[in-house]
């Protein structure tokens, strides 16, 4: 009788052959091996892995239009049936679990904002992708309570009236999800360049509309009336938004300009964070988008105007809040001013050292009770993964423990060029072990992959001479740009490789500083 295969074997290489390659490996030539979310193959290769989507096709007609509009799920198609490239993705109406308990939908009809573009169901598939991807990449981690899903979308499709701030905040989150969609793509793709077209489309409209509502804001102001808190609300979300979609096109530097429009915003109609859960989330991330740019780009000469903003930030005035992180983002800020408050005030190289010294002691004392609030908050939030999230918690503790060390020891730019003492090299190993030993520890990296650049960031800068830990820092930013899409990830990876290449400076703000003169300036995200 002929050998009778063994039943788990069996079942294991039907199992594998159910699962197909994706389009790289396809393309290559090469066995995928199916690796979830991303193969493995095309992660070593520096490669985006595209995933293994499933073929899609109209049921009940389109998802845009009639009683079904905006419920939709993906339904694999026939087996003979194969989705070409260039075939547009269709939807099957229905109602999606993650979201039914954010907005109702039966009774919401979306505008249509994309006329000059001929694709059926195109902002259902917008909406969904926001939803999906750019809520969970714009988060600090994903959860159920996810405020870009349970606060903002839900704030623009759902209103008391027409509005105009309505529309602007809708338009925007539908071109942010058109960008992130077009980022995702290859050059030279026939779909890149139509969402590339569409997001260009919403991208104006969302600035036509939001000078209406900041029409309305100064004539409230004019009158000397408190303008609508909701209004106010939208338009912050909104120039956010925009800043989101610039940074996934970094090199024109329009991210920055929204970020500075969006806080004059705040300044000007003295938004607050207490109270409201809407503005406490806002205010958060208007304090945390504004800062991460101070890192890399922030020249002396605008030090009056981060101490206005500062000052003015109500969220930096008490180290807690709506994300757990955001009390590390607290101390950041205050270094960065610190520093650079220190610089300007052009002190005498030994009193200079004196005020970075006590300065440091204090960022350090700040930073011990930052992070005892950030655990016990964490406790709070429902979590996929409690224990990779006080890591992740606890390697942005170390991460920013160096950076003080860093920042508070390194050379300060003043008037007459003073200098002060590097940081300990004993105390940055130790810390530095701390810090690998909590991103190794994490059971699933990629669940709180957006979380990470940070804290892998500050370990690249502290293992400048260690080329094995370069490889598993560039293979980890790899796999997290596969997932989230690059945005200003590469320009980061070029910056650390140059610092790495050199030796003159051993502190990478010096060099940062010195890089940014020949070469763009970058984000830390």
């Amino acid at each position: 009788m002929p050998d009778v295969p063994n039943q788990s074997s069996a079942a294991r290489k039907t199992k594998q052959s159910a699962v197909p390659g994706c389009r790289v490996c396809s393309r290559r030539r090469i066995r995928c091996d199916g690796a979830q979310p991303a193969c493995e193959k095309c992660i070593s290769r520096g490669l985006h892995c595209p995933g293994y989507g499933k073929t899609l096709r109209w049921i009940c007609g389109p998802a845009s239009k009639g009683p079904n509009r905006l419920h939709f799920r993906t339904t694999p198609a026939p087996h003979h049936s194969r989705r070409a490239a260039d075939t547009p993705i269709v939807l099957q109406p229905v109602t999606p679990s993650y979201l039914s308990h954010v907005v109702p939908y039966e009774h919401k009809q979306l505008p249509s904002l994309l006329s000059p573009v001929p694709i059926l169901g195109t902002e259902s598939l917008l909406l969904q992708h926001f939803a999906d991807v750019v809520s969970v990449q714009l988060a600090w981690f994903e959860g159920e309570s996810n405020p870009w899903r349970s606060i903002i979308l839900p704030m623009a499709l759902e209103s008391p009236g027409p509005s105009t701030s309505l529309c602007s905040l809708l338009s925007a989150i539908l071109g942010v999800s058109a960008s992130n969609v077009a980022s995702r793509l290859a050059e030279g793709d026939p779909q890149r360049d139509l969402y590339l077209r569409i997001m260009d489309s919403l991208r104006t409209n969302t600035f036509r509309l939001l000078s209406k509502d900041l029409r309305v804001l100064r004539s409230a102001l004019q009158l000397g009336t408190p303008p609508p808190q909701l209004l106010i609300q939208q338009v912050i979300a909104s120039v956010l938004l925009l800043s989101y979609l610039e940074v996934h096109w970094p090199s024109n530097g329009m991210w920055h300009f929204h970020l500075r429009t969006a806080q004059s915003i705040s300044n000007m109609l003295q938004f607050t964070a207490t109270g409201d859960a809407t503005n406490v989330f806002l205010s958060e991330e208007l304090f945390a988008a504004s800062t991460w740019p101070l890192l890399t780009n922030c020249p002396t000469n605008e030090i009056s105007t981060i101490q206005e903003l500062y000052s003015k930030s109500h969220i930096g005035q008490d180290i807690k809040g709506h994300s757990p992180f955001i009390a590390f983002v607290i101390i950041i800020r205050r270094v960065i001013q610190a520093r650079i408050g220190i610089g300007i005030r052009g002190l005498e190289p030994g009193k200079q050292h004196a005020v970075l010294c006590t300065t440091l002691q204090q960022a350090l004392i700040n930073l011990e009770q930052a992070y005892e609030t950030a655990l016990r908050e964490s406790t709070k939030t429902a979590s996929v993964n409690d224990h990779d999230l006080k890591l992740i918690i606890t390697a942005y503790y170390h991460a920013t423990q160096i950076y003080c060390h860093q920042a508070l020891s390194a050379p300060v730019p003043t008037l007459n060029e003073g200098l002060c003492a590097c940081p300990d090299q004993t105390t940055l190993l130790r810390l530095r072990i701390h810090l690998l030993d909590s991103l190794l520890s994490l059971n699933n990296p990629n669940a709180l992959a957006q979380s990470q650049p940070w804290p892998l960031f500050i370990l690249a800068t502290v293992s400048a001479h260690d080329p094995v830990t370069h490889l598993w820092f560039e293979k980890r930013m790899n796999s997290i740009m596969t997932l989230y899409c690059e945005i200003d990830r590469p320009q980061m990876l070029k910056f650390l490789r140059s610092f790495w290449a050199q030796v003159a400076c051993h502190n990478w703000i010096e060099y940062a500083q010195l890089w940014k003169k020949d070469h763009q300036r970058f984000l830390i995200l």
